[in-house]
Formats: C-alpha cells, sequence, structure tokens
C-alpha cells in the first residue's frame, strides 16, 4: 500500500514533470546573441528561416501605416518608405510574434534600403528571427517581396536584431518591398518598441517590443531534468525498501 509519503514524493515529480514538458520551443532554431544566419558560411551559417504564425493567432496591435523618411547628416531626403508592424499572440501559449513590412517608395534621393534594426530583444527574450512567405502582406501594393540577406542579434543582452539587405551593394531598390519579417518570442506581454531603416539616410518608426519574461535555457532544462530523475530514483529506493 502506498502511505502518505510516497504520495507527496509521487506528486511532487509528476508536477515537476509537467512543468517541464509544458516549456515549449520557439520555432526551429533560436537566434542567441552575437549570432548571424543566412549567409551559409562558418560566421553566418545557413539560410533564413522561413517561419509561420501558429493557427488561430489573434492579433493584438498595430501600427496602422506609417510613411517614413530617410535623412541623412546634411538634412538631405535619402529615401521614403511605407512601413507597418503588428503584434500576434499563440492563443495557446500565450506566446507573443512580431510582424514588420517595409515598401521602398523611391522618394528624395531614391536611395536603396540597406538594413532594418529593431529593439529591444534583449535577454532574457528567447528569439527566433526569419521571413513569413505564408503570412498576408502588412502592406497595400506591394508588387513582390524580397527576403533578407541574412538576419542577426547584436552581442552582449542581444537587444537589437536586425534584417539586412546588403548583398552585392544591391539593397532594396525603390518600388521593392520586404517580405513579411517575423520575430517569435517567448514572452507574453508588450510595450511600444522602436524600428529604424538606414542606409544613406536613417528614420526611426513606431513598432512594438516584447516585456523580458524568464524562460529556461537549454542548460537549465538539463540540469532539471536530472534533478527530476534522480527524485523518481530515490522514490524508487523508497519503495523498494518499503516492501523488504
Amino acid at each position: 500500500m502506498t502511505n502518505f509519503s510516497d504520495r507527496r514524493w509521487l506528486a511532487t515529480i509528476v508536477a515537476l514533470s509537467s512543468a517541464l514538458l509544458f516549456v515549449p520551443a520557439v520555432g526551429a532554431t533560436v537566434l542567441s546573441p552575437g549570432q548571424c544566419q543566412g549567409l551559409s558560411d562558418a560566421t553566418c551559417p545557413g539560410t533564413v528561416e522561413d517561419l509561420f504564425l501558429p493557427g488561430g493567432a489573434v492579433l493584438l496591435d498595430d501600427t496602422g501605416l506609417q510613411n517614413l523618411t530617410g535623412v541623412d547628416v546634411g538634412g538631405t531626403t535619402r529615401f521614403t518608405a511605407d512601413f507597418r508592424s503588428v503584434v500576434y499572440q499563440d492563443p495557446g501559449t500565450g506566446f507573443l510574434s512580431f510582424l514588420y513590412q517595409l515598401t521602398n517608395t523611391g522618394g528624395g534621393t531614391g536611395d536603396s534600403i540597406g538594413r532594418i534594426t529593431t529593439i529591444d530583444f534583449g535577454l532574457p527574450v528567447v528569439t527566433d528571427v526569419g521571413a513569413c512567405s505564408t503570412c498576408s502582406d502588412l502592406l497595400a501594393g506591394v508588387l513582390s517581396r524580397v527576403d533578407p540577406d541574412f538576419v542577426s542579434r547584436s552581442g552582449g543582452p542581444g537587444s537589437v536584431v536586425e534584417f539586412a539587405y546588403s548583398i552585392g551593394g544591391a539593397h532594396l531598390a525603390p518600388s521593392q518591398s520586404t517580405s513579411v519579417l517575423l520575430i517569435h518570442t517567448m514572452s507574453t506581454q508588450y510595450v511600444a518598441g522602436s524600428t529604424s531603416v538606414l542606409n544613406g539616410g536613417i528614420v526611426n518608426a513606431n513598432s512594438f517590443q516584447p516585456v523580458s519574461a524568464e524562460i529556461p535555457e537549454p542548460s537549465t532544462m538539463g540540469l532539471a531534468l536530472i534533478g527530476v530523475a534522480g527524485m523518481l530514483s530515490l522514490y524508487r529506493r523508497r519503495r523498494a525498501r518499503g516492501h523488504r
């Protein structure tokens, strides 16, 4: 017969195991601080991921259309752009996804656009960064989508996520639009954020950013699983002694 003490041990083990099982992973590849992905070389391996929104994702917020003007240090308008950012929530996990799209509208001197950076995605926020081929356009009149050449995350806490259009000097030319750019997180809350569009000029746009949420890193998860295994082994030994 199982005594009260045994039942308490068993309940504790079951609770810990359940807690670990219900910490889901974000997408396929987490982009850690200081990492780059998309150039298929040693420092920036692989390709930019094709991500997707979870089924039934709920739209939480929308900046609406923003008309941007990129100005250089001398005050010259180097480019103009349309930009929009939205945030969605996975109804199953509560985790947030941040989406962006930009069209180079060709104003000013008609410069191309090389980089789009957004903040603040610093640790402990976990991010999966890429483009979404199945997402509907955020902007009207998109003629063709251009995927970023690579994505990166700044070092240190990894606050800045970058979508780069900078290979071969072509950048994002007038009349071209980005694909829908997507950042998955394990955060469940958000606040107002900022996104910068750069090349010869620079302009900041309104967007959203996650509120940091403590999510166990893989090494922490491994230690926790070892702990659960140890508790289970101890429980079995106690049971074995009780039946002698």
